[in-house]
């Protein structure tokens, strides 16, 4: 799809960006830009009417007041324009980054040695002791070298036999976040408590 020509009536260079950038990211979303020329050309006009309303603070109260309302009602009809003029549209999906990219970087973290010597220690058993019969003060005494060398394990050294496992799992997790970033922006906020 081609992008149509700015209307002649937009004749500020931001006016003019304004109306290209919107009509690009209509064709960016698989939207024909040239059946929508006048919804675009009004967006434009309600987004400079926004902007030319914001830097007017001064006045008494009740100019103040209807300035703050106008602004309201601009700030409702250029979000109603924007849901007229992206109806339809389909979401752009980003390309999830390969296996290989995953496992590059949680080899290249801070915490792949760590990983590597607790997952040797606790999930493979090719921890220092080798032997099956070794006591538990073996086992005790490996695991408290290892904590003073690395600190305590992280979960995914815990969870994950392999670097390929936690790789798979969390290009997994990205996908899921991908399709419900809600989810994502949910367990974020818990956390962030």
């Amino acid at each position: 799809m081609k992008i149509p020509d700015v209307p002649p009536r937009f004749r500020s260079k931001l006016a003019r960006e304004r109306w290209t950038r919107i009509a690009e990211d209509l064709i960016k979303h698989g939207l024909d830009a040239s059946a929508r020329v006048e919804l675009i050309s009004d967006y434009v006009d309600a987004e400079n009417h926004i902007t030319s309303l914001r830097p007017q603070s001064k006045g008494t109260g009740d100019m103040k007041l209807a300035r703050a309302r106008a602004l309201n009602v601009a700030t409702a009809e250029r979000r109603r324009l924007h849901q007229r003029l992206f109806a339809g549209a389909k979401r752009l999906e980003e390309v999830l980054p390969s296996l290989e990219a995953f496992t590059e970087v949680i080899v290249a973290g801070d915490q792949s040695e760590a990983d590597a010597a607790w997952r040797a220690h606790f999930l493979t058993g090719k921890g220092l002791i080798r032997d099956a019969s070794a006591s538990r003060d073996m086992h005790r005494l490996e695991a408290e070298r290892l904590e003073a060398k690395y600190g305590e394990p992280s979960w995914n050294a815990l969870l994950y036999e392999t670097v390929q496992q936690q790789a798979e799992a969390d290009r997994a997790l990205e996908a899921l976040w991908r399709a419900k970033p809600s989810q994502r922006r949910r367990l974020d906020e818990k956390g962030a408590k």
